[in-house]
């Protein structure tokens, strides 16, 4: 935890922080993080799993455009409410702005099945969520999903994945797989 000084010295590392729980599944290997970096302000940390791809910026993951929460049920097993989404079962959702019901606040769950417009959250270890000691939920709250693009990737293969990046592109090799570009059109619009 020491950089060496070049005019000789140890000088202290600075510390990490925890910014968010991968997608990827314990147990296994680990994803990999490979840095994206456009120019001076703007740059990101790719989270390369199990066949997908997350994106991280200033410190926590890049979410979608957001959705109105309008009803919450706190009957046993948390039900949100959000009309005209577009959410999956399986998705990772961050909740914030509820009003009263200030525990699902900055959190992150999961959609739970069967999605749609009133579905059950479930949280990162795949239990479902109990409201019963929640505050009651009077208003407000927006939902907004992390932004996972597909990859063709195993996570075995992530260790060998070698890339190079011109501007907004990134090319990613490997020995078993076609080559691909990454490219960035926007913090929530990455084609591969």
């Amino acid at each position: 935890n020491m950089y060496v000084g070049y005019r000789g010295g140890l000088y202290s590392r600075a510390g990490t922080k925890f910014v968010a729980r991968s997608l990827q599944n314990y147990g296994g290997a680990p994803p990999r993080l490979i840095r994206f970096q456009f120019s001076i302000t703007q740059g990101y940390a790719l989270e390369f799993g199990a066949f997908y791809m997350r994106v991280y910026s200033n410190g926590a993951p890049v979410v979608e455009s957001p959705f109105s929460i309008t009803a919450i049920s706190l009957a046993g097993q948390v039900f949100l409410s959000i009309p005209g989404n577009n959410y999956q079962p399986g998705d990772w959702i961050v909740i914030s702005d509820v009003g009263d019901t200030t525990q699902l606040n900055n959190n992150t769950y999961i959609v739970g099945a069967p999605g749609g417009d009133t579905f059950p959250l479930v949280d990162l270890n795949g239990n479902g969520v109990d409201g019963s000691l929640f505050n009651p939920y009077t208003s407000g709250g927006i939902a907004e999903r992390i932004f996972t693009l597909p990859t063709p990737y195993a996570v075995d293969d992530l260790p060998l994945l070698k890339f190079t990046q011109s501007a907004d592109v990134m090319s990613l090799t490997h020995q078993s797989y076609p080559p691909y570009d990454l490219a960035r059109i926007s913090p929530t619009n990455w084609t591969l």
